[in-house]
């Protein structure tokens, strides 16, 4: 079950970060787009999204640490992944 959340937090992390950079920081965008991703990954995945989450799940007991060293590997690909993605579409 664990490769399935991974894929599902990679898409949440991936979709985040792009609009980050997308939305130039507009606050109510990404407002919108963390509620739309918790929404739709969180009872899949747990929708976390963001490594200092993954962090502060493992350290108050509801995160394995090997799930934990999983989740945030997975979340900086995704991060590393929605900028490159980004720079290709802008240039």
């Amino acid at each position: 079950m664990l490769p399935m959340k991974l894929i599902f937090e990679f898409l949440g992390t991936f979709l985040l970060v792009f609009m980050v950079f997308a939305s130039a920081g507009n606050p109510i965008i990404l407002g919108l787009t963390l509620t739309f991703i918790v929404l739709m990954i969180g009872n899949l995945s747990g929708g976390l999204v963001n490594p200092a989450i993954t962090a502060a799940m493992y350290f108050s007991g509801s995160l394995a640490f090997a799930e934990m060293i999983w989740y945030i590997v997975v979340q900086m690909a995704a991060g590393v992944s929605a900028l490159l993605a980004y720079n290709y579409i802008v240039q």
